[in-house]
This record gives C-alpha cells, structure tokens and sequence, in this order.
C-alpha cells in the first residue's frame, strides 16, 4: 500500500513535468555562506528594479515561490531566492552545529545580499525562514534592508511562550517522527500530509507532487537535526527599524495565526498585521494574487522611502 503511494506520488511528478508548462529557469548563482557551505540561489526578473529576498521555511527550497516568480511581480522587480543549506540543491553538511549556529545563518544571508548586489532589498521570511533573517539581524541589523515582510512566522522556538504560537498542525508534533524517519515509506506518508496541511485549498496533483519533491530533497538525517536549537527573537524584533509586513493565513494549523500574528505585530513597532480568509500555512499559494498585490504594494512603498 505504502510503496504503491510513492509510486503514485513519482508517476503523478512525472506526469507533471511532461503535461505543465515550467515555471522560468532563474539565473543560478553558487554563494559561499557561513562556514564555507555552497548554497544555490536563482534570480528572476528586472535587474534594475527593487529587489525582493526570498527565504523559505523548513524542508522547502527556493521552488516553493514560483507563484511569485512566475508572476508579474518579475516585471517590475528583481526577484531572488536561495536554498537553505540543507535543502533544495544547496550543501548538505552533516554536522549538526552547521544547522543550530546563528551566525553560521547570518553569514549565508549576508553573503547572498552582497554577491548579488542587492541594495535594499525587502526580505521576505516564511516560517522557519523567519528564525533564519531574524538570525541575520541579530548579527547585522536591519541597515541594509529597505523591509521585511514576515510570513506565517513565529519567532520563538522551545523558550516559554512558543508552544502557543504553534498551529493544531504543526511539524514539530504528531508528523515530526515520520518527516524524519529513515524509512522511505514513512517519510513518504509524512510528507505528503505536511504538504497537504499547509494548504487549505486543496492543491492540485501536480503541485501536490512538486512540492513533495522538494520537501523530500531534504534527507531525512538532515531533517532531524533542524529546528532543535531553542530561540527567543523578541530582543530582535524590538531592534527593528525598517517597515514591517506580517501576513497570515487565518486556516494556518502549523503556526497560530491569532497568538503568533499578535505576539509579532506587538513586538515589532509600526508593523502591520495582514490576515487572509480561505489561506493557510502556504497562504502565498492560497491566495496568490491578493498576496502578490500586497507585496507589490509594500515593495514599492518602502522603495520610495528607501
């Protein structure tokens, strides 16, 4: 039963790839990072105009924003987006302090900012991402950052508070031993069920099947070492200067979109708090087109005031 589910997930990517159009090949940079780890990041998009950081969360990769760039938004700004190290096809390395250092994830940030010249770009941190930038900013403020936009995040990791900030769904509770299992047939099931409770509408087969596949390039010994260092960000949100965008998915079940979504916005000054009806974790997917105005609207505000 189980080996016939992965089957059908490989056959339905297959499927995929030969019945969709593909979404626009970036222009790949390899960047050393803290550490000396290779991590790979696309750009897409108009050179000239304002730039936009995209930082994804936990077993994801840079493909997970092809909603956005593959979008208009590429029309009128420079879009970039890395693979975490550990994920997607950035280094691998096996060594758990490479994935529970902040400054090991401050300088990958930092080096990605400076190989590809971006001058005040708005970074936008979707959940796990949100520990990375806030890792960044811990180590270099946010003095060369026109925004930021925070996205279904929560900032805090096992300190008192963080377990009320967590969705009914989240990966660190009932799937977390599947997602890491070195059992194919369970990492497999896992998976697919992360995926589907990130979505509230029901994704179609085909980006059902992309983004498993991307959430699998993460290997399972990778996947166990992640997210076990605990964090408490608020000190760094507090230091925050530049104009802020929250938004959440009102149907999140891996992050609380009413304790995290407020415990954020009161934390960080000036910052306003967008929720959206009918989203959920991949709220940026749920709602595309409102979340891709949104954020058009933010970038070209803070540029004006940049």
């Amino acid at each position: 039963m189980r080996i016939t589910l992965g089957i059908a997930v490989a056959a339905s990517l297959v499927v995929a790839c030969a019945a969709v159009e593909a979404a626009p090949v970036g222009d790949h940079q390899e960047v050393v990072g803290g550490g000396g780890v290779k991590l790979s990041v696309y750009s897409w998009g108009n050179q000239n105009g304002p730039a936009i950081l995209f930082i994804h969360g936990v077993e994801q990769s840079h493909l997970i924003w092809d909603h956005q760039y593959d979008s208009a938004l590429a029309k009128d700004f420079h879009i970039v987006a890395l693979d975490l190290r550990g994920h997607g096809e950035s280094d691998k390395p096996t060594d758990e302090a490479a994935y529970n250092t902040s400054e090991l994830y401050a300088d990958d940030i930092a080096a990605v900012l400076k190989s590809f010249n971006l001058r005040k770009p708005v970074a936008v941190a979707w959940s796990a991402g949100g520990f990375v930038l806030c890792d960044y900013l811990r180590k270099y403020g946010d003095g060369d950052l026109a925004g930021i936009n925070f996205v279904a995040v929560s900032t805090k990791r096992g300190v008192p508070g963080a377990e009320k900030l967590k969705g009914v769904g989240s990966s660190t509770g009932n799937s977390a031993a599947g997602l890491r299992s070195p059992r194919a047939e369970d990492e497999i099931d896992s998976t697919i069920a992360f995926v589907k409770s990130m979505a509230y509408k029901p994704l179609q087969p085909d980006e059902l099947a992309r983004i498993v596949a991307l959430n699998m390039m993460t290997p399972p010994n990778i996947r166990a070492i992640l997210s076990v260092r605990p964090v408490d960000n608020g000190d760094v949100l507090a230091k925050i200067h530049v104009p802020v965008m929250l938004s959440y998915g009102l149907k999140d079940v891996v992050v609380n979109p009413d304790t995290a979504g407020h415990y954020v916005a009161s934390a960080i000054p000036g910052a306003k708090l967008n929720y959206y009806e009918d989203a959920g974790h991949l709220l940026f997917i749920d709602q595309a087109d409102r979340y891709n105005a949104d954020l058009r609207d933010f970038v070209n505000k803070t540029n004006n005031k940049s």
